[in-house]
């Protein structure tokens, strides 16, 4: 029957309605007074069967899209992750670093960016990829978009949709990636893209030079934005200087006839980073957040706790550990004493499960739970990481690995780079 659905819907390039009616429902964020609707995170619930096609006809429509979207995007594709776009971004500052550069970093926000997607021009931009067939599907899949919101047993009427890719599809996330995928780009930068997250850097010698090449860039940003119908967020968007320098000059970068407000410590993709790229704030961050989990954890990983030394092991494992190991492969790139801090933690954590008394070491509590140390997992994370980059060898990763195999040579610098912990 859905066979004969979908083969239907594709010969009449028509979308059913009821499948594109949502149903809104209101989760509270944690922590945020309930009586506040902007302390509520809306779910979008759509059709099993709407879901179900778009999935079967997803891989149809890739190699049409694919060619147009950037190597520098790395939001909601295959082989793409966050900790690699985070490898990129990192090693053109360390690259800085070690030619003596100043490096500039924008840092957009686009104000609720998935909700603001103008329908006449993502048709627009799309109509050209695809088959008719397909384009007048998606176009079907896009009008008439309806929603009501439901919260306990009371329901809100039915309203439309105006604009946005549809929340909780299958389609939507790529269909976003297609709408910025003309984001202007300017010589003498480098972008960085994971969905709606997108970070600039300019490198140079000079300062004044490096900021010259942002304000340009922002210019054309501002001009396509304005076309697009996209707002850039000022007071979330941030400007950072990366370099090694004591003394360095730069100028302000204006957007929306307002300059972008500096900041000492930006957060992208979840980390953390300094002027000097030392991960110090970040692994304070870990540390804190570590810590208050087995905290919290401490009734079930305690000695009073009833539970199994294998159950207790795999509380931590799934719990803990990932709180710390996101991103390790980059902030690993800190020095010693700040890895040791994690991996206090680490060792309270396996003190705590197994009730060893002072004088065991912490080597045998690691070896007896079969759990590597924190410099081991970083080290562990980091190789298979560069086996998958290598393996791919795609224009996104050219840089990267040009830089990774440079560090093989004689450096300026002695701080650890990412060759030396691979």
């Amino acid at each position: 029957m859905l066979t004969q659905i979908y083969n239907a819907m594709l010969r009449t390039t028509h979308f059913p309605q009821k499948w594109k009616h949502a149903e809104i429902v209101m989760i509270p964020k944690p922590l945020k007074p309930t009586q506040n609707p902007s302390s509520y995170r809306p779910i979008s619930l759509l059709s099993i069967f709407s879901k179900l096609f778009e999935r079967l006809l997803l891989p149809k429509l890739l190699p049409y899209f694919s060619p147009a979207i950037p190597d520098f995007q790395f939001g909601f594709r295959r082989q793409r992750s966050c900790e690699q776009q985070l490898h990129r971004l990192a090693e053109e500052i360390l690259e800085a670093f070690e030619n003596r550069e100043v490096c500039q970093g924008l840092f957009l926000d686009t104000e609720k960016a998935f909700d603001r997607v103008w329908h006449p021009g993502l048709l627009y931009k799309i109509k050209p990829l695809l088959p008719d067939t397909y384009y007048r599907i998606i176009q079907s899949f896009l009008s008439n978009r309806t929603f009501h919101v439901k919260c306990d047993d009371a329901c809100s009427s039915a309203q439309p949709i105006r604009a946005s890719v549809p929340q909780g599809s299958v389609w939507g996330p790529i269909l976003y990636l297609l709408y910025v995928g003309d984001i202007p780009t300017q010589r003498g930068t480098s972008s960085f893209m994971f969905a709606d997250d997108h970070a600039v850097l300019a490198r140079n010698s000079s300062g004044v030079a490096a900021s010259t090449a942002l304000q340009s860039l922002v210019d054309d940003v501002q001009e396509w934005t304005q076309m697009w119908r996209i707002n850039m967020n000022n007071d979330k968007s941030c400007i950072a200087t990366f370099t090694l320098r004591r003394k360095f000059q730069t100028l302000p970068v204006t957007m929306n006839n307002s300059p972008v407000p500096p900041a000492n410590v930006v957060r992208y993709l979840g980390v953390h980073l300094q002027q000097r790229l030392t991960f110090d704030s970040h692994v304070s961050e870990l540390v804190k957040r570590t810590r208050a989990r087995i905290n919290l954890l401490k009734p079930l990983m305690g000695p009073k706790s009833t539970l199994s030394l294998d159950y207790k092991r795999i509380l931590y494992l799934t719990m803990i550990r990932p709180i710390w190991q996101y991103g390790c492969s980059v902030w690993g790139l800190a020095c010693k004493s700040q890895i040791q801090r994690v991996q206090s933690q680490q060792n309270r954590a396996l003190r705590m499960i197994t009730g060893a008394p002072w004088f065991v070491r912490n080597s045998v509590l690691h070896r007896d739970l079969n759990i590597p140390e924190v410099q081991t997992t970083i080290e562990n994370t980091m190789y298979r990481l560069r086996n998958q980059i290598t393996d791919l060898n795609t224009p996104a990763f050219t840089e990267l690995l040009r830089s990774w195999n440079r560090q093989l040579e004689p450096r300026r610098l002695k701080r650890k780079r990412t060759a030396d912990i691979s």
